[in-house]
């Protein structure tokens, strides 16, 4: 704000409008650099990140630990703030029914 001000100050007592301009472009510099460290803060929310690799671990040894999970096939974790989304495809031990499955 104050670089505007400056900028606008100077074009009125000077009667140049280019002290008007470079404080518009100035601004606009200023704009693009703060856009740009935002999206980098930001990018995990942005794009999707796994969770990290202390959580992921602790999500596969409860799975390991379930009676019913014969083995994991496959874990995938998507950071969504402060939730994790959790995919898991596993391969579940043989039983006689679907039922007794349900019951573990």
């Amino acid at each position: 704000m104050s670089f505007a001000l400056i900028s606008v100050i100077l074009a009125v007592v000077t009667g140049n409008p280019v002290f008007d301009a470079i404080g518009s472009i100035g601004i606009g510099i200023l704009l693009i650099i703060i856009s740009f460290f935002i999206a980098v803060k930001v990018k995990s929310l942005l794009i999707g990140q796994s969770a990290d690799d202390e959580t992921r671990s602790e999500i596969e040894m409860l799975l390991k630990n379930r009676p019913e999970i014969d083995r994991i096939l496959n874990l995938i974790t998507l950071q969504l703030g402060a939730q994790i989304m959790v995919a898991v495809k596993a391969k579940m031990k043989e039983v006689d029914s679907i039922a007794q499955l349900i019951k573990t």
